[in-house]
């Protein structure tokens, strides 16, 4: 959790003690930042393996039980890290990213807008390396079936297909930019201004080139869902 910043704002114990950097970013979703976090959890694993039984209490016997077990999972875990569809039609990245923008990153004064702009810009980063997953899936084969990508090209053209001013990722900060007592009246228009200019700019084109490899992995994709 804590190499994950948006994890420590839907948490949001941080914010309390004053902590607030992590808000300003999205998190690294990249292969490397997965393999890193293999490679963590198995050197956790190894050093558990060393404590003795005898030497713990029972609690603490529970407590690494438990942890080995988790710990045992990683194996399989690793092994189907691909077999699964990031995007698809139920909650897939394509809408967990306007939900959390929407529900989890709490807009209170400046510096909060301010990080909401810095997660826009990171959306084009942060949907690359999503794309380095999927180019790993489509590389084995492992590709969603017709109907869940045309759902979800759908979704994303009607996401991108309307004025910026009309997209959630500004209209509920909008909102509630508004109803916060924290955000002088005088600074809302300049903030508008950047929230809008970082979706037209940033946000749509990375959706478009999303709609644009989904679109065309349609001619790959199988009718065999069950």
């Amino acid at each position: 959790a804590l190499n994950s910043p948006q994890t420590l704002t839907s948490i949001g114990i941080l914010e309390s003690v004053g902590i607030t950097g992590h808000n300003a970013n999205l998190d690294d979703a990249s292969l490397a930042s997965a393999d890193k976090m293999f490679a963590n959890l198995k050197d956790v694993k190894a050093t558990m393996s060393e404590y003795a039984d005898d030497d713990l209490s029972a609690d603490e016997r529970l407590s690494k039980e438990i942890a080995m077990y988790l710990l045992d999972l990683l194996d399989g875990f690793e092994q189907f890290r691909f077999h699964n569809y990031p995007f698809n039609q139920m909650s897939g990245a394509q809408s967990n990213f306007p939900s959390f923008m929407d529900a989890q990153h709490a807009i209170t004064d400046v510096e909060s807008v301010e990080n909401y702009i810095s997660r826009l810009s990171q959306t084009q980063r942060f949907f690359d390396q999503q794309m380095e997953g999927l180019e790993m899936r489509e590389q084995q084969g492992i590709i969603p079936p017709l109907f869940v990508i045309e759902r979800v090209v759908d979704e994303m053209a009607g996401f991108i297909n309307k004025p910026a001013t009309e997209n959630v990722l500004y209209t509920s900060v909008q909102k509630r930019m508004t109803e916060s007592e924290g955000i002088p009246e005088h600074a809302r228009d300049e903030l508008l201004k950047q929230i809008e200019s970082e979706i037209v700019e940033t946000v749509y084109p990375t959706y478009q080139n999303l709609v644009d490899y989904f679109t065309q992995l349609k001619s790959k994709a199988g009718k065999d869902d069950g």
